[in-house]
């Protein structure tokens, strides 16, 4: 108890003290503060592209594919087998056309989008899909739904506005929601109109199908390849964006962690020399500490205590600053997209970040201190008061 209250009391007399060390203070704060809100605004990209490829408004759908390839891009379903693939699954299908196509976004540059041609039951299979404004399209007429986050990054997606996708002019007649995933990036049309404009008579790219209860991916492919005529790949929609979110979570934890652990060094170094300046300034008052009963393990324990203040100090500002200025902020990417397609999704500075900037901070602080507490323990009370001279 009495080396607590040790601790307690040196480390009280030394925050008291900041003022007129308040510039080592400020750089060492400051270090932290950048490192940790680089590390963080790259880790919030990973979470909220991951978070856009949870695919939320569908509760469990399969994608029958041409058997294989690995995208909807490189897929092509002639009529004739979509029909028969239509046939075998009843009702819970529905045949979507997938083209890539350019528009300008909100700056006037030219970007690529997915335009995707929908069936009659294309929304059915997606039940968190929402009209959130205007009208679906009417059926044969060159009309398109937007996606929220694609009206609201990309430019001339309001309602009423006139495109040019493919070779026609298209009036956006309506918005639709699905809680933030990456379908909110496509455009929505009707599947034979889009045909047209692309010179695609009676070609599809998948079919979204909803599985009999317990019906794996394997078993509905191995159900409709019983037909000689069919050879199709069926992927759970889960997995087929799930691996590419994978992929882009393993790209920037590397880029998050190895730039972080870089600029961390800086950090570390920072954190180190404002300790040995507080050593050098402090060195008539941490000798009269020792000579009233202080050990050296306790000004030791309190000046760590101190450095690792100011550098969690600094990640609570660095968090604070992404959290103020990029949480919830609409970015796009193609990164990982299998069809090279902007994918627009916003940051998301989840709970596990935090946790780890938290935990960059004291690390930081923990290595800052190490120096200065070997220095601190080596120092005789009497070269220390001669330092003063």
């Amino acid at each position: 108890m009495k080396t607590f209250k040790r601790i307690r009391t040196a480390l009280v007399i030394s925050l008291r003290g900041l003022g007129r060390r308040w510039w080592a203070s400020l750089n060492s704060v400051f270090g932290t503060a950048v490192v940790v809100a680089v590390m963080v605004a790259i880790l919030a990209i990973g979470a909220g592209y991951s978070e856009a490829m949870k695919m939320a408004e569908v509760d469990d759908a399969y994608m029958i594919l041409k058997g294989g390839v690995r995208s909807e891009m490189e897929s092509t379903l002639e009529g004739p087998d979509v029909r028969l693939i239509e046939s075998e699954l009843g009702g819970d299908a529905a045949a979507e056309v997938y083209v890539v196509t350019s528009i300008e976004d909100s700056e006037g540059e030219p970007v690529n989008v997915a335009l995707r041609g929908i069936g009659t039951g294309s929304v059915d299979i997606r039940p968190g899909w929402t009209l959130s404004a205007g009208r679906m399209p009417r059926e044969g007429r060159r009309q398109i739904v937007v996606g929220k986050r694609a009206q609201q990054h990309f430019g001339g997606l309001a309602l009423g506005d006139a495109i040019r996708l493919g070779s026609a002019s298209w009036t956006v007649v309506g918005m639709f929601e699905t809680g933030g995933s990456l379908t909110e990036s496509e455009i929505w049309a009707g599947a034979t109109p889009v045909q047209d404009a692309f010179d695609r008579p009676d070609a599809y790219q998948v079919v979204i199908a909803s599985p009999q209860d317990g019906e794996s991916p394997q078993d509905m492919q191995t159900r409709i390849n019983r037909d000689d005529r069919l050879s199709v790949s069926v992927v759970s929609m889960a997995d087929y964006y799930g691996e590419q979110a994978r992929a882009m979570e393993r790209f920037v934890s590397i880029l998050g962690y190895g730039i972080g652990s870089l600029m961390a060094l800086g950090a570390i170094f920072a954190a180190l020399n404002t300790g040995l300046g507080h050593i050098k300034t402090r060195a008539k008052e941490i000798a009269t500490l020792s000579i009233l009963g202080w050990t050296r393990s306790s000004l030791t324990v309190a000046l760590a205590i101190e450095t690792v203040l100011m550098t969690v100090l600094g990640g609570l500002i660095g968090v604070a600053l992404v959290h103020l200025i990029f949480d919830d902020r609409l970015i796009s990417t193609l990164f990982f997209a299998e069809d090279f397609t902007q994918i627009v999704f916003d940051f998301e500075v989840t709970a596990a970040i935090l946790w780890q900037a938290v935990a960059m901070a004291l690390v930081i602080g923990l290595l800052g201190s190490i120096g200065p507490a070997m220095q601190l323990r080596r120092l005789p009370v009497a070269q220390i008061l001669l330092q003063r001279r």
